[in-house]
């Protein structure tokens, strides 16, 4: 199990509220995606942790920080 570098808050499996985790505790399963994607986790080299984040993610990540727009020009019609 992959441990906190610093203070982390989230819903284990089973619970309705959070739980703070603090630094240097050992990560839930169920967390260490969420964890290590906000780098909440320590390096580790072993394939089941990868550092890097799926091009999957990244491409999600991106489209959900694209401005939404409404197709109109501002002033058209004018």
């Amino acid at each position: 199990m992959a441990k906190f570098i610093k203070a982390f808050r989230g819903v284990k499996t089973g619970d309705i509220y959070p739980t703070v985790f603090a630094k240097d505790e050992e990560c839930p399963p169920e967390l260490e995606q969420a964890a290590a994607e906000l780098g909440a986790l320590e390096a580790s080299g072993s394939a089941e942790n990868p550092a890097e984040t799926p091009p999957e993610l990244e491409q999600a990540a991106a489209e959900s920080k694209a401005p939404a727009t409404s197709g109109k020009k501002k002033n058209e019609g004018k």
